[in-house]
């Protein structure tokens, strides 16, 4: 057995444990990821298992933008059973004031937020929320999906420790929270832990 498929064996067991000695996390488990700062405010974004958010891309996204929305999309419904619809702008959608915008959406030019016009290079990114609005966005490459899954990871609490294994993903039907509004951009130009 090589390096590799221990440190796989040994995720699927600590993933098995978890799932057949409870429901949840430890009692003293916490989310160390947890971004510091002075959290916005409170947005609910599910209750009972429905949500009153869209999920709102550019009438043009890019790749990125879709991705995330996509993304973002698939991994709330896995944490509050809440189907979130997935809308491009233009097309007759008038917004409600209740959106997760992905991307330079014209409601976050409209926002007229700090981190909107801040220099977020490729793979940067920006949380904020003006209203009940909360908005996802980032550089020019995967700035929007760096976006989504810290919001996932750092405020949701998500995991997702390799590839090949189940993530470990909270359930909260009735999602509450008050997102840390900030910005990142990398000092590193490449991620990929392979490179």
């Amino acid at each position: 057995m090589n390096y590799t498929d221990l440190i796989r064996l040994s995720t699927l067991l600590l993933v098995t444990a978890s799932i057949c000695l409870g429901a949840g996390p430890h009692p003293e488990w916490k989310n160390s990821l947890k971004p510091k700062g002075e959290p916005g405010p409170e947005l609910t974004l599910a209750s009972g298992r429905r949500t009153d958010y869209t999920i709102l891309i550019p009438s043009k996204p890019t790749t990125q933008d879709r991705k995330a929305a996509e993304d973002l999309a698939l991994w709330l419904g896995k944490v509050t059973g809440a189907e979130f619809p997935i809308v491009s702008e233009g097309r007759g959608y008038r917004p409600t004031g209740r959106e997760i915008s992905i991307g330079r959406t014209l409601v976050l030019n409209k926002a007229l937020l700090p981190d909107a016009s801040a220099d977020l290079g490729n793979e940067g990114y920006a949380i904020a929320v003006k209203g009940k609005t909360l908005f996802l966005f980032g550089g020019e490459t995967r700035g929007p999906i760096n976006a989504v899954y810290a919001l996932l990871e750092e405020d949701l609490g998500c995991r997702w420790y390799d590839r090949n294994s189940e993530a470990t993903i909270p359930r909260i039907t009735n999602l509450k929270f008050r997102p840390v509004p900030r910005r990142f951009v990398p000092i590193l130009e490449i991620r990929h832990p392979f490179y």
